[in-house]
């Protein structure tokens, strides 16, 4: 039995209760920030793709001691938690070699509660592009694993009226393929570090997103000097100089050279 099945069950109005002891939604400020989730009174509208705690002690504070999952719900819906409160936590970013502190919104239910007010909910076009959005500037949460990533912006198309938009699975296997890089080395592809053997079904989430416009920096030397942080980009060409690491040359140097 999945973490569904056994904590939540399905009412007859399309509403979702919760039937453990607590539950915490972990909400980002910055959705907020842009639009990807709102307030509605103490009702909260949010796109359901967000960290998640279920607690067997209704009085456990300690994150560590719950289990941890991922909403994987591609649309966007309300929810009227019994509980809400604004914290701050300390993120480290290894390559920057920086700690960012980031504000949550931290939802609480207890047995009984309602978590999803309804899940039926109409098309709507932007939601694709709030997803993609997430994707692209690197804020969908980092325990969705690599395979999750793709499944999910997929079923966000379906649920969302792309029917008629003509995208291709492999294009979007392409771009997520190029945004989750190697965690060691950032200038390759993550899906490149992995044996042959391996099939995307049993990939983890081993890998690091970057922000499209932070990738060319991570291409070649050339192109990070034209990405989004210049300043960066040029120590990000220096260290692969320093290293003599082989990179590609693009039609635009070879035309200049």
């Amino acid at each position: 039995m999945d973490l569904y099945d056994k904590y939540f069950k399905e009412q007859p109005d399309t509403s979702i209760k919760f039937m453990g002891e607590k539950l915490v939604f972990v909400i980002p400020k910055y959705y907020f920030e842009k639009k990807v989730a709102s307030f509605i009174g103490r009702t909260v509208e949010v796109l359901g793709i967000f960290e998640a705690f279920i607690f067997d002690d209704p009085d456990e504070e300690n994150f560590n001691k719950a289990k941890k999952c991922v909403f994987k719900l591609p649309v966007f819906f309300l929810t009227t938690p019994t509980d809400i409160q604004e914290k701050t936590i300390n993120v480290e970013d290894t390559e920057l070699e920086t700690v960012e502190k980031v504000k949550l919104y931290v939802l609480t239910f207890y047995q009984g509660d309602t978590c999803v007010n309804g899940t039926v909910v109409a098309e709507l076009l932007p939601t694709m592009r709030k997803y993609a959005e997430m994707l692209f500037g690197a804020q969908l949460p980092a325990t969705l694993s690599y395979r999750e990533i793709l499944e999910v912006w997929i079923q966000c198309n379906d649920l969302n009226g792309s029917a008629g938009l003509g995208v291709t699975y492999p294009l979007l296997a392409s771009i997520v393929g190029e945004l989750i890089r190697d965690p060691k080395d950032l200038s390759r592809p993550f899906r490149r570090s992995l044996p042959k053997t391996d099939k995307i079904a049993n990939i983890p989430h081993n890998g690091k997103t970057v922000r499209l416009m932070d990738l060319p920096r991570y291409i070649s030397s050339f192109a990070a000097v034209s990405s989004a942080d210049a300043k960066h980009g040029i120590t990000v060409s220096s260290t692969r100089t320093y290293n003599n690491k082989k990179e590609p040359i693009s039609p635009v140097e070879e035309a200049i050279s």
